[in-house]
């Protein structure tokens, strides 16, 4: 199982991964349990590339989930993002929080609510040129009925 690769990850690269992190991470994602080992993979792939270190990514998968699960990311794309932000020596931390921030302040407040009020305005309106147009409709079928009967 994902003890034994964990095992052998560590005779291998010599790498100390924390079974317990790895674990969570795995768990926050929720990753079936038949995927683990190629979870582990894909983080030490990524920790490979960037230099980052792999209890390092993990870490940072754990804590920052539920706001890239929130953003719609993947597992994978959640382990590429962290290596590539802890690579560049970007704060990962400031930057979820300002991209939540952007995000809440995009679907509510005056922008959506102006949008919303606009549809609505526009309904009513829609609703009585209806309402007129039916009312002058009844007043033509009206006029025209009387001069068609009468001659």
């Amino acid at each position: 199982g994902l003890t034994k690769q964990i095992a052998d990850l560590q005779q291998v690269t010599g790498v100390s991964a924390d079974l317990d992190n790895l674990t969570r991470t795995i768990s926050a994602f929720n990753i079936p349990s038949e995927q683990a080992g190629e979870a582990l993979h894909k983080v030490f792939r990524a920790s490979q590339l960037s230099g980052v270190e792999f209890n390092r990514l993990t870490s940072l998968a754990v804590t920052q989930s539920a706001a890239f699960s929130e953003l719609g990311f993947t597992f994978d794309e959640t382990i590429s993002l962290l290596a590539k932000f802890e690579e560049s020596g970007v704060n990962t931390e400031t930057v979820l929080a300002g991209l939540k921030a952007s995000i809440v302040k995009s679907t509510k407040g005056t922008d959506l609510e102006k949008v919303q009020t606009r549809l609505s305005e526009v309904q009513t309106k829609l609703g009585e040129s209806t309402l007129d147009l039916e009312a002058k409709q009844a007043k033509y079928n009206e006029t025209v009925g009387k001069y068609g009967k009468g001659g």
